[in-house]
């Protein structure tokens, strides 16, 4: 299977799952989405939701995107991010705030994911209640999304490990604040500080590129 059949087989894997999951958490009341897989950029995040992000006719459609650098993650693992962020889309429709500009999660993200979607929510010193996994309502609706659609545990990509490599010297102005920063992000995204600092280095380098472009 070529490169583009397996992105557009992951792409319909997480449409048909939307729909799955609307039909039977939400009774199909949801809008469909812009549903993407596409680079984090300066995000740190799993996935996001984004608002009337797109417009058809004089229809607004929002966008649910699942961050490329993670779609070597396992189904289940990607499928509850998709879930988390159909929490975000339900409440949207539903004109409830569940987060501040800044993305810090409130008690009404905490009820939607829980209640409607049956995930597990956990509260984060900074991002509020933000932290999910998948519970046991979760968890059977993907496993019976799976049976259904004959879903692959994964959709076969696998990341290679990055060549950039980084030096002690990248760290000598690196602020106490700093470090917390590295430590949260790599917890919410399951990596090593090391793996973090190099996806870091490696946004500095192509924005310090663009910025050397524009002034010559």
């Amino acid at each position: 299977m070529s490169n583009q059949n397996i992105y557009a087989t992951a792409i319909e894997t997480l449409t048909k799952a939307f729909n799955y999951f609307n039909t039977n958490l939400c009774e199909g009341k949801l809008p469909v989405p812009m549903i993407n897989i596409m680079s984090r950029g300066r995000k740190n995040a799993l996935g996001w939701h984004w608002s009337e992000k797109w417009l058809k006719g004089e229809q607004h459609i929002a966008e649910l995107t699942i961050c490329a650098e993670y779609i070597d993650r396992s189904i289940d693992q990607i499928l509850e991010t998709l879930l988390h962020e159909m929490a975000h889309h339900y409440n949207v429709i539903n004109k409830i705030i569940d987060c501040n500009k800044y993305g810090r999660h409130n008690k009404m993200f905490k009820l939607a994911a829980e209640d409607i979607f049956g995930l597990i929510v956990n509260k984060h010193k900074y991002l509020g209640w933000a932290i999910t996994e998948l519970g046991p309502k979760s968890q059977k609706i993907i496993d019976d999304f799976k049976i259904a659609n004959e879903v692959s545990d994964n959709f076969g990509f696998k990341r290679l490990e990055t060549k950039v490599k980084y030096k002690k010297s990248y760290f000598v102005n690196v602020t106490k604040e700093d470090k917390e920063y590295i430590k949260v992000m790599c917890e919410l995204q399951d990596c090593s500080e090391k793996e973090f600092m190099i996806t870091l280095i490696g946004q500095l380098r192509r924005t310090n590129s663009r910025m050397a472009e524009s002034v010559s």
